[in-house]
Parts: structure tokens; C-alpha cells; sequence
């Protein structure tokens, strides 16, 4: 199945939201992420203090490794990110005014110009 699939329709992206953000309250979750992270911080040690004699390879494999790992634990908040709306926002220093903008100005006492 194509990720993309998952999240194809409104609904879809909206349920995936909820599941992500019940996820990551969950204490099962909670106790994966401290596993995780206590492997992370074992790697990141030996990455930055080495391991005498090992190869350049064996390193790029656990840099491969903590990359996986971060990955992993932030994939709820991506994913989160990810699949809520976004607003726009109205920026106050756009110079060019809609007629929009103006009538909103105009109901707040800001002058556009």
C-alpha cells in the first residue's frame, strides 16, 4: 500500500490526526520512546567516544542506526504536522492590501495606509 493511500481523503488524514495524537498519550508509547531514547543516547556516546578499532563502516552503520531511531520516536509529531490543517495568515506588512484586508482595517480602526 501507498502511504499517500492512508491518507488520501479528508476523513482519512482526520482519523490518522486523532490516532497520532492518542498514540503519543498512550503509556505503551511512552515506555517504547524511553527504550528508544536510552539506545539513541548508547549510540550518540559511542559515536562521538568511538569504539577502539572499529571500522569507519561499523560507524556509519550506528550513525545509520541513530538517524533510525530518532526517526521512529518522531514520527507521531511529523506525522502530526504533517496532516493538520494549516491556516493562513494574514500578514500585516503585506504591501498590498485585498479588499479584504481593507474592510477588516476599516471594522478594526486600522488605517491601511
Amino acid at each position: 500500500m501507498d502511504m499517500n493511500e492512508l491518507f488520501d481523503t479528508p476523513e482519512k488524514a482526520e482519523v490518522a490526526l486523532a490516532q497520532f495524537r492518542q498514540l503519543q498519550t498512550t503509556e505503551g508509547w511512552v515506555l517504547f520512546k524511553k527504550i528508544v531514547q536510552a539506545n539513541i543516547d548508547v549510540l550518540k556516546e559511542q559515536i562521538i567516544n568511538g569504539l577502539e578499532g572499529e571500522s569507519p563502516e561499523a560507524m556509519d552503520r550506528k550513525r545509520d542506526k541513530l538517524k533510525a531511531y530518532e526517526d521512529i520516536i518522531g514520527t507521531p509529531e511529523m506525522m502530526i504536522k504533517k496532516l493538520t490543517p494549516s491556516t493562513p495568515s494574514h500578514d500585516e506588512n503585506d504591501p498590498y492590501d485585498t479588499v479584504a484586508t481593507r474592510k477588516e482595517a476599516k471594522r478594526s480602526g486600522k488605517a491601511t495606509r
